[in-house]
């Protein structure tokens, strides 16, 4: 399932990998390039080409770097290769979510990600989701967000999706 915590006051930072690009960059390794998936995505999110392990060519036939995929997919490269860690998932945009679901598809254990923004979940995916551990509906997903989103800003209020 995928496991929202939403809102980085409702978690330990310390156990999340926020910023995708500096873990990426720390541990990538070029075999990841030639999965399917990775060319799937990096061929759909970031219009780009795998012509051999971290050797990439962007939408206008010129090299490039895998360093300047977006951080969507290096997140998604992230969890299919290094399971287990909570990430920043507000560094995703809703390109990504056909791809994160098929990850939690594939895989056993949960994905977590810490969010802070509204993320589309579309219907075809519900009895997948979590938040803070909880399962729910899209619709109460949708109503969590919603009550964060109202009350974020508020230092007296007490989430109590906790």
């Amino acid at each position: 399932m995928l496991n929202f915590i939403i809102g980085r006051e409702n978690i330990d930072l310390d156990k999340v990998d926020m910023d995708s690009r500096v873990y990426f960059k720390e541990f990538k390794k070029p075999e990841w390039f030639t999965d399917p998936f990775a060319v799937r995505i990096i061929k759909e999110i970031d219009q780009a080409e795998v012509i051999f392990e971290e050797a990439l060519k962007n939408r206008f036939g010129h090299g490039m770097s895998s360093m300047e995929l977006s951080t969507g997919t290096k997140t998604l490269l992230l969890l299919k290769n290094r399971p287990g860690h909570i990430y920043y998932g507000s560094l995703m945009g809703d390109n990504c979510v056909p791809f994160l679901m098929e990850l939690v598809q594939a895989q056993k254990e949960d994905i977590t990600l810490l969010l802070e923004h509204y993320m589309e979940i579309p219907d075809g995916y519900e009895g997948m989701l979590k938040v803070n551990g909880q399962p729910v509906s899209i619709y109460e997903y949708e109503m969590k967000i919603a009550e964060w989103c109202e009350h974020r800003d508020d230092p007296d209020y007490k989430w109590g999706g906790l």
